[in-house]
């Protein structure tokens, strides 16, 4: 038996948004206390799920981010941490996927099942409808927002299609006083 643990963590708007239309994502930008702490969770992951979307879009920036000589240093680690960390990619439509990554095609669950079964430590998923089906089949353990100060009014929601009430338990909270940003944990209850 292991000891995994599935934890869905995203940046959220305040009214409950992961991304404004568009696939705008420019107002999650951390403060670098904020930016350590997503480092760290990184470093202790032992393996990222990530739907098609979301992994796009961290390939197109994180593999060279820490090239740029003015980046910050946060960034510049999170890039190292990011390029390093294990990652298995849910997609139908997608060829190939690049660097430390596989490629899942078929049932996101069934694998995911077996990735918990075979796995200690911590798993992290990123993408909202990939998240959503994991939550549906109650296979997330843990959800983790870090609530953004702002309003974006319409997007992409936390959880989309997600059809049935889910009991929560908080676990931790964090405030990152320069940004406003707050971190909240919860434990699924089953």
């Amino acid at each position: 038996m292991t000891n995994a643990t599935l934890l869905y963590a995203m940046q959220v708007s305040l009214d409950g948004f992961m991304e404004a239309p568009g696939h705008d994502i420019s107002w999650t930008a951390p403060d670098p206390e904020a930016h350590t702490y997503m480092n760290e969770m990184e470093a202790a992951t032992v393996v990222s799920l990530y739907g098609r979307r979301l992994f796009e879009l961290m390939e197109s920036y994180w593999p060279t981010a820490d090239e740029d000589p003015n980046a910050a240093p946060e960034v510049a680690q999170y890039a190292r941490v990011w390029r390093e960390s294990p990652k298995v990619v849910f997609s139908n439509t997608l060829d190939a996927v690049t660097g430390n990554a596989r490629l899942v095609r078929g049932d996101a669950a069934e694998e995911v099942a077996r990735i918990k079964r075979e796995t200690d430590g911590l798993i992290t998923v990123g993408g909202a409808h990939l998240a959503a089906s994991l939550m549906r089949a109650e296979l997330v353990d843990q959800i983790e927002v870090l609530v953004y100060p702002v309003l974006i009014g319409e997007g992409t929601p936390l959880l989309p299609e997600l059809r049935d009430r889910v009991g929560l338990e908080l676990e931790a909270t964090r405030t990152f006083r320069q940004s406003g940003v707050v971190s909240l944990r919860y434990r699924v209850r089953r």
